[in-house]
């Protein structure tokens, strides 16, 4: 899939990269730049030239930032304290690991610009695109399909999945789950997110909510409503969700079961059940901090990458902050064996590349953002036409580039490699140096960076 960034995009990535590779502007050129050097490089003997060596260097940046106080929005703390971050010269303000945005202050805080970079997801923000600063998706860190609506248990309550399993249709099946709603006590936040998963399902099973006694207030105390009996179904955020779960409470539909019938389209109503988190910023920052946002981008599949191989250090690392800033008492064996798995699986690398560039792919990020569009042209949010997914995302513009940055440092450090054979002493050392260099960083995810100390050793 080719890759043309938007002109603003591709002005603040060629500004920063200093290298002959960046005038390669698509994918495809950067292929036909293997095609065409790679071979030759690895028998071509480049002309020794006495040209200074040039040794790049990361810079020292501070970004403002703010978390969230779940799961989905905490993972960042692990690339604190595993050196991730301050490997590419970042360090989060302020105290080194940033601030928690409480749910309800999330918009007031973006908007007041106190942070750089939130944690958050494109759809969080699209509601109140009108008081915000315009804004992108840059990195993707996990699929979000954690809400779930939750049943009382020993009420001998049937899930979607055991109606499937009877062989019923998967909308024979929601429409059989949400008809145990009828007439019952039905808690839930006021939070758009869930609103809008809360809105699909019923429109799914043909309900409204008029058809159920509704108890609308935050998650604690709809949660306490749930332990207490005085209410009968309960849907709320992740930590709500994994509180009732271990206590025992049933959950009788997930995200995750509205969009397992989801076609790859942005008109697909099914994918309103679900979203990428990542990490957002002011399209005014991205465009001055470009480079520090690929550094971010390589440390967020870092992070992902962690969680990935190492579940249960991650969650170590993970819970224990989390608990700290949301007063929750989750254990550690919690993420991996629900949270990582099920809830919010975060995405590697190499994973990203189907959300970005399969259009097969019904989670690709423009089906995603793309219905979340639909729905706030349907509730009169938003005039038909007047946004697109490109307004919200340049993820897969930044993961693009990175994978130019990735081929590039193939090529140069190839190229490297040969001018070896013609130098010796303090030349030899010094290049020797970049391309160690070079391939430790292209080894933690930063292409970027790996590609200006391969370009160096290669000049």
């Amino acid at each position: 899939m080719s890759y043309t960034p938007t002109p603003s995009t591709q002005r603040s990535l060629l500004r920063h990269l200093g290298l002959k590779a960046l005038a390669i502007t698509t994918v495809g050129a950067a292929i036909a730049l293997l095609d065409a050097t790679g071979a030759s490089a690895a028998t071509t003997a480049l002309p020794h030239t006495a040209t200074p060596i040039v040794t790049p260097t990361i810079p020292q940046v501070t970004v403002n930032f703010a978390g969230e106080p779940y799961f989905d929005h905490t993972q960042y703390i692990i690339g604190v304290k595993e050196g991730f971050f301050s490997n590419v010269g970042i360090t989060l303000a302020p105290n080194g690991t940033g601030i928690i945005a409480p749910n309800d202050q999330d918009d007031p805080i973006f908007a007041s610009g106190r942070v750089q970079v939130m944690s958050a997801s494109a759809q969080l923000f699209m509601p109140a695109v009108n008081t915000l600063p315009k804004f992108k998706l840059f990195a993707v860190a996990d699929l979000f399909q954690g809400y779930a609506i939750l049943g009382r248990p020993h009420h001998g309550l049937k899930s979607y999945a055991q109606f499937r399993a009877q062989g019923l249709s998967p909308r024979a099946a929601i429409v059989a789950t949400m008809s145990q709603m009828k007439g019952q006590r039905f808690g839930y936040p006021a939070e758009a997110a869930i609103k809008g998963f809360i809105d699909l399902a019923f429109s799914d099973a043909g309900m409204t909510l008029a058809q159920v006694h509704s108890v609308v207030a935050p998650d604690p105390e709809t949660t306490a409503l749930m332990e207490s009996g005085r209410i009968d179904f309960q849907v709320g955020g992740v930590p709500s969700h994994l509180t009732l779960q271990e206590a025992g409470f049933v959950p009788i539909l997930t995200s995750g079961d509205l969009a397992s019938a989801a076609q790859p389209s942005p008109t697909s109503t099914a994918l309103q059940a679900v979203f990428n988190d990542g990490w957002v910023a002011p399209d005014s920052w991205l465009k001055g901090h470009m480079d520090t946002a690929l550094r971010m981008l390589s440390v967020d599949w870092r992070i992902n990458q962690f969680i990935h191989d190492h579940p249960q250090a991650a969650s170590a690392i993970q819970t224990p902050f989390l608990n700290s800033v949301a007063g929750t008492k989750f254990t550690n064996d919690l993420a991996p064996r629900v949270v990582y798995r099920d809830l919010d699986p975060f995405l590697t690398f190499a994973q990203q590349k189907a959300i970005f560039q399969d259009p097969r792919n019904p989670f690709e990020v423009q089906y995603l953002i793309g219905s979340a569009i639909q729905l706030y042209v349907h509730n009169g949010t938003y005039k038909p036409g007047e946004y697109t997914w490109r307004d919200f995302t340049d993820a897969d513009q930044l993961y693009a580039a990175m994978v130019q940055y990735q081929r590039q440092t193939q090529v140069d450090l190839a190229k490297a490699a040969v001018r070896m054979r013609s130098l010796s002493g303090a030349e030899a050392r010094t290049v020797s140096s970049l391309i160690s260099r070079a391939k430790q960083l292209y080894a933690d995810l930063d292409f970027f960076d790996a590609a200006r100390f391969a370009g160096a050793a290669a000049a």
